[in-house]
């Protein structure tokens, strides 16, 4: 028996519970015909998540940068992956470091397709590993006092949303019932009155 190779659905099929030698194979009677079933295990194909760094940035004289192999050094992911599984990309560490060399300070920008478009921060696993490739930038060192980071946190405006018009809803019911009040009171006043 072998393996089988599923390309389509990234694994190795593997037979389990073969008979290891001649001998443990039932002979068939004359005429009869045999079967063999043989069980199969699906062992899917495990991928892994790497980190690509790289730099638009340049030195005085034009020639291109190279990230300090250091910044490699500050995501470690050790998770596998099979097909069909959703990886999340993980943020460096540290996203600001000072350049062993003394030439400034790099800024971890985000992580970029081959595109120049955002990469997702969740992707799909296929039939490869993934690679999220995330961008530094060199700030040299007479310019890092003008560094300014701007972070935007987003969160799910719905229940907020849901909230403010329940309470306007409410309020306006209360303020109804308010001015109910207050006009069934000047009647009663009045009535009185007469």
């Amino acid at each position: 028996m072998y393996q089988y190779n599923d390309t389509e659905n990234d694994g190795t099929w593997v037979p389990q519970q073969i008979p290891q030698q001649k001998e443990d194979v039932e002979k068939p009677a004359d005429d009869e015909d045999s079967t063999y079933t043989v069980h199969w295990k699906f062992v899917p194909t495990k991928h892994s998540v790497y980190y690509d760094f790289y730099t638009d940035s340049k030195d005085d004289s034009g020639q291109d940068l190279y990230p300090p192999s250091t910044l490699f050094n500050l995501i470690s992911d050790t998770r596998e992956f099979v097909k069909g599984e959703k990886a999340r990309v993980k943020m460096p560490s540290k996203t600001r470091f000072e350049d062993p060399d003394g030439r400034g300070t790099w800024i971890f920008d985000d992580y970029y397709e081959e595109d120049g478009q955002l990469s997702p921060r969740v992707k799909t696993v296929e039939n490869a590993d993934l690679v999220f490739k995330g961008k530094w930038i060199l700030v040299p060192t007479d310019q890092t006092d003008t560094i300014y980071r701007l972070e935007y946190k987003f969160t799910n405006s719905t229940p907020a949303y849901l909230f403010q018009v329940r309470f306007a809803i409410c309020f306006q019911l209360a303020l109804i019932s308010l001015h109910e009040l207050t006009i069934t009171k000047m009647q009663a006043d009045l009535t009185h009155l007469q």
